[in-house]
């Protein structure tokens, strides 16, 4: 699994991967190992910022933050002017 998260761009996967051990941790009560792994999972997570996360992965890390008392980490907002624009298609019904 970690493999391939961290060799790959495979955020998502990778997100899933971290949020799966801060609740091992969680439960092993290694609360800074938690909090570190949590972390991490938003982050990945976050992707280029809502509307555009990883929805799942987010609200998971986000109650694990929560359940250890650790604020979210701050990310910055999704940013339109870093990427170009979708070409508008007009699409037409199909012709009988």
């Amino acid at each position: 699994m970690w493999d391939a998260a961290e060799r790959g761009p495979y955020p998502l996967l990778h997100a899933d991967a971290r949020n799966v051990l801060a609740e091992i941790e969680i439960h092993a009560r290694n609360f800074p190992a938690a909090i570190a792994a949590a972390t991490a999972a938003y982050r990945l997570s976050w992707c280029d910022g809502p509307p555009f996360a990883y929805h799942h992965g987010l609200t998971t890390a986000r109650a694990h933050l929560r359940t250890l008392g650790e604020p979210e980490p701050e990310m910055p907002p999704y940013d339109a002017s870093k990427h170009e624009p979708i070409e508008d298609i007009p699409i037409e019904p199909e012709k009988k």
